[in-house]
């Protein structure tokens, strides 16, 4: 399906009560590394600490998009994809007619890397025009619209998760919404707070053990 603007592509294929389920995960995460580094102090006694802290709290973000820790409802398919030689894999949901790239950014205004892997899927961008595009044996292929879900820091905290449409050459943002925005405006009810309080107890368990796996592994 094509639309003729990113703001009807937002709120059609990701509308607000699907987009919803993703701010409480990065949350979730965050809060989960702060209670580790003051509950667990001992495993995180090191002067070394500093260079190996965010990759634990990307570590407490992704790992709930691994297929064992997700609801039997989300609503999204997880796909990752390993980008580079050194095998760094990227975090995309897809759904519908839309890719969704999660990206960390040191500023909500900015977009991340113009990345070649970014570049070719941000060709599908264009709503001034049906483009068409053809796989290998000249047939129509239908390719998704190209998110961002795009989230940062401000001193330790989480600072903002936006949904971004980039134009096709990722230079400028054609629609964003704001995902911390819509969460802090959505009352919780008792019975949510309490799931959410498990939902983090549980991702600090396993985060726990993951790492005494690896201690192990590593001898």
């Amino acid at each position: 399906m094509n639309y003729s603007t990113a703001d009807e592509l937002l709120d059609l294929e990701v509308p607000k009560e699907v987009r919803s389920v993703l701010y409480p995960m990065f949350l979730r995460g965050t809060k989960a590394f702060e209670e580790l580094i003051n509950e667990e102090a001992f495993m995180f006694n090191s002067t070394f600490l500093n260079n190996c802290k965010g990759q634990l709290r990307t570590f407490l973000i992704f790992r709930q998009f691994d297929a064992d820790l997700l609801s039997s409802n989300f609503p999204f398919s997880v796909v990752p994809k390993e980008v580079n030689h050194c095998r760094y894999t990227t975090l995309n949901l897809q759904r519908g007619n839309v890719l969704i790239n999660v990206a960390k950014e040191a500023k909500q205004t900015r977009l991340p890397s113009r990345s070649k892997f970014r570049l070719d899927a941000c060709k599908t961008n264009n709503f001034r025009q049906n483009t068409l595009f053809f796989d290998e044996n000249g047939q129509v292929q239908e390719e998704p619209y190209y998110l961002l879900l795009t989230y940062g820091y401000r001193y330790g905290s989480l600072n903002f998760v936006d949904l971004v449409v980039p134009d096709v050459n990722m230079r400028d943002v054609l629609a964003v919404r704001s995902l911390k925005s819509e969460y802090v405006m959505q009352p919780k009810s008792l019975e949510e707070k309490e799931l959410e309080e498990e939902l983090l107890v549980k991702l600090k368990y396993d985060a726990i053990e993951q790492l005494k796996v690896k201690a192990i592994a590593n001898g």
